[in-house]
């Protein structure tokens, strides 16, 4: 195992014995000592410090031309910095985020040109704003080895730790916050060329802002190895030979299947290796014991991550639990079977409704919710859907709580709910994303299962979050994405997909007054319309009532506000604004958490804090202001016309009708207040005045002609049941 050359050894730890007693090494100028959150932490006694406040390097050793300022190491404007030379071992440096348009690489393994000035091959980590990558240095050409890495959280605090780990023909890199020790990010590498080579830091012209390193020190490998905490988790494919027992701190997730055409032990391992979960340490710890690793997976199913749902995937409930289990992750298959048990449990007041199916086959279902009485088709309805894009799971848990509490909660507000509206929830629109994601990568399922690639991938699939007939396209590639490999890809034409048609074919049957679509990711409330293309009416009940959801909410979990917003970024074809541009329907998204916390409790605790979203929208509707107008023509039969409320119609092409079944035409108001209500029947226009309180305010209308054509199925309304 290599190490760095003597002489630099010998120098570094003159400067280390001097200066001990002053201050520790591994602080920063202004940034304190690390978190013991970051995993390996740092060693005293075993890490050598090249840089930093108090370790100047020797004039000697050094090559380039970069200061040694007060807050450490500053680049010149181009340029490289060379430390020493080492094959394996680990390299642990903090460098300022204070601003996003930083540039450097970290040079590994790296060899010069003979003007000592120029890369001629090598690796290196490249740093460049917010995303890191690892890069091959070959014939003084630099090329891009993995995928780009956004640091998560990169620029929270001023300072990041880059942790750099050589292990024979493996790289492993971490990112952490150096005030929380949060992991901002990682990237691994195998099948590198293991070589003894010079390490240090370059800067290419192109680099915008001068990045200052507050700290840089090496650790040899396989030395004083000690957990003083679990560290963030690290997935891996390991090879021969397997260890007996394996290190501490190692979950086994897959074990190689025995395969009948190998003879050998290591054949089979070879072709099906160990699949493993453990940390920093614990990879560290196999490679000291001479495990090989085939591959590490950065983005991991979240079958790996949750042990508690890899436990059970293959379950199916024959009955619901006596208590249910709020924040447990489920796939497609156990959520359909809880609606049918569910409906089968409650068919009182909870109804299948069976939407269709995905492109995989895989059934969309729902339950409409609500007491069935005699005329409980023309209760108003509400529409809770989720799971448009199944790398969403939270939000399809706020649904099925949704359903549990409906059901079996024992509570007068939600008594009133089931007794004087319906409610069509519909937890997982896009179920054959969900399955992708639990179980192949968290990193795909966005989209659906359409095959638009040979090989089906993070790449295949459309975003039904932009398939619907609303401006479909209308931005260009701003809005949505033509390219079939983009994660907003739109589709080949406006509600090409079974699942955009079958929640298109529910709003169609069910007069929605209002709907919620939940989603994660950051959190806010977007009013529709989202779409900028799309103007809002003067008075805009939908942000209102929006903006009354935000203030119930408060302060998320999260640490985060509610905030309503238009859009989080240009988008066309989404759902919410179909529903409005459609029917009227006040569909409000609602992005309501940041992602899934691998803690079941915290999932729970974010749930229940998210149960105000959908129950203030259901009765500031019962509540009001509102409005719920009944047209009938002359012989009493209800009938679907164009309405208009003056004030509330956008500027844009909608044309909003009252709906069968019943003939209604039902809208939230912003406050109370005189309304003047207006249609337009052959040519002549009808207004009414109505005066409406801080109330749900029904009326009748009744036409003094009849309207054979624009009658709902149902017969003439007798004065008695009006």
């Amino acid at each position: 195992m290599s190490t760095l050359n003597v002489a630099l050894e010998r120098r570094v730890l003159i400067v280390l014995s001097l200066l001990a007693l002053t201050a520790p090494v591994h602080a920063d100028s202004g940034s304190g000592t690390v978190e013991p959150q970051i995993l390996p932490s740092h060693n005293d006694g075993l890490e050598i410090d090249l840089l930093g406040p108090l370790v100047k390097p020797w004039r000697r050793l050094q090559r380039g031309n970069w200061p040694m300022g007060k807050g450490g190491l500053r680049p010149a404007k181009e340029g490289h910095y060379l430390i020493g030379r080492m094959t394996d071992g680990q390299v642990r440096m903090r460098f300022s985020k204070r601003t996003r348009n930083i540039a450097f690489r970290l040079l590994f393994r790296a060899r010069m040109q003979a003007d000592k000035k120029t890369v001629a091959s090598g690796y290196a980590v490249r740093v460049s704003g917010r995303y890191i990558w690892l890069e091959r240095v070959k014939n003084g050409r630099f090329r891009q080895l993995s995928r780009g890495m956004k640091m998560r959280r990169a620029f929270a605090h001023p300072y990041q730790e880059l942790i750099l780990t050589l292990m024979g023909d493996t790289a492993m890199v971490q990112v952490y916050n150096s005030k929380t020790g949060a992991c901002s990010g990682e990237l691994y590498a195998v099948q590198l060329r293991k070589r003894n080579g010079v390490f240090g830091f370059l800067v290419d012209r192109t680099a915008p802002t001068p990045t200052r390193f507050g700290m840089l020190t090496y650790r040899p490998l396989c030395h004083e190895l000690n957990r003083p905490h679990p560290g963030h988790s690290v997935f891996a494919e390991v090879t021969r030979p397997v260890p007996n027992p394996w290190p501490d701190h190692v979950t086994i997730l897959k074990a190689p299947q025995p395969d009948k055409s190998c003879k050998s032990t290591d054949c089979a391992l070879h072709k099906q290796p160990f699949t493993i979960r453990t940390d920093p340490v614990g990879i560290e710890q196999m490679h000291c014991t001479g495990l090989r690793f085939k591959n590490f997976i950065s983005r991991p199913p979240w079958m790996y991550v949750d042990d508690a749902y890899r436990a059970r995937q293959s379950h199916i409930y024959e009955a619901l639990p006596a208590s249910f289990p709020v924040g447990r992750m489920y796939n497609a298959a156990q959520i359909n079977q809880m609606l049918k048990l569910w409906a089968k449990k409650y068919p009182e007041k909870a109804k299948l409704v069976s939407l269709g199916k995905s492109h995989e086959g895989r059934q969309i279902l729902g339950l409409a919710i609500g007491e069935r009485g005699p005329k409980h088709e023309e209760k108003p309805a509400f529409l809770l859907n989720s799971g448009h894009h199944g790398n969403e799971p939270m939000s399809v848990l706020f649904l099925l709580d949704s359903i549990n509490e409906l059901l079996t909660t024992p509570s007068d507000e939600y008594a009133r709910i089931l007794r004087d509206s319906t409610v069509l929830a519909v937890p997982l629109v896009n179920p054959d994303g969900l399955e992708r994601h639990l179980h192949v990568s968290q990193a795909i399922g966005r989209k659906n299962g359409r095959a638009t690639h040979k090989k089906k991938g993070r790449f295949s699939g459309v975003d039904l979050n932009r398939n619907y007939p609303v401006r479909w396209g209308a931005f260009g590639e701003r809005g949505s994405r033509s390219s079939r490999s983009s994660a907003y890809y739109r589709g080949t034409k406006e509600a090409s997909e079974p699942e955009t048609q079958a929640m298109m074919k529910l709003a169609a049957t069910y007069p929605f007054v209002g709907s919620v679509s939940y989603h994660t990711g950051t959190i806010a409330i977007l009013s529709p319309y989202t779409i900028e293309k799309l103007k809002n009416p003067k008075l805009d009940e939908a942000w209102r009532v929006a903006s009354e959801l935000a203030k119930i909410l408060g302060r998320h979990p999260q640490k985060i506000k509610f905030r309503v917003k238009r859009n989080l970024y240009p988008v066309d074809g989404v759902d919410q604004d179909w529903h409005r541009y459609k029917y009227g329907t006040l569909a409000l998204l609602v992005e309501g958490a940041i992602g899934p916390p691998s803690s079941r409790q915290r999932r729970a605790d974010i749930i229940e804090y998210m149960r105000p979203s959908w129950r203030r929208l259901i009765t500031r509707f019962l509540d009001g202001p509102s409005l719920a107008i009944r047209i009938l023509d002359k012989d009493r039969y209800p009938v679907s016309i164009p309405i208009k409320i003056d004030g509330m119609q956008p500027p844009n092409d909608e044309v909003w009708t009252s709906r069968c079944p019943g003939g209604y035409y039902r809208r939230y108001l912003p406050s109370p207040g005189q309304y003047q209500i207006s249609f337009e029947l052959a040519e002549d226009m009808y207004t009414e005045t109505v005066s409406v309180k801080k109330s749900l305010q029904a009326i009748v209308l009744s036409l003094p002609f009849s309207l054979p054509k624009n009658r709902c199925g149902s017969g003439p309304v007798s004065p008695e049941s009006e």
